[in-house]
């Protein structure tokens, strides 16, 4: 019951990011907590997974060439999702 608020929680950064950074990223979709966005430019979506395992420690999962796909587990907490979002803002601020 509490994965509606946590959808809108996610939607809400992603669409904050792409708005911050329409060069990089765009095209967020999805169902429910099962999102994805596209990362701009050939060889970008390698280079940011790269930049999140070795600068923070954290795993993205690719999808297709141009692709990000985030698949939390039901019970992701507010918090990691925030700080899944910062993570990205971060690394989108250097990428």
């Amino acid at each position: 019951e509490a994965v509606p608020a946590k959808t809108a929680l996610l939607l809400e950064g992603l669409h904050a990011l792409v708005t911050r950074f329409p060069a990089k990223i765009g095209n967020v979709r999805g169902l429910g907590l099962y999102q994805g966005f596209t990362v701009w430019g050939k060889g970008n979506k390698g280079r940011l997974i790269e930049m999140a395992l070795q600068e923070e420690n954290y795993l993205l999962l690719g999808a297709g060439v141009y692709s990000i796909r985030l698949r939390p587990p039901l019970d992701v907490s507010e918090a990691d999702i925030a700080h899944l979002l910062a993570m990205l803002e971060r690394l989108l601020e250097r990428f």
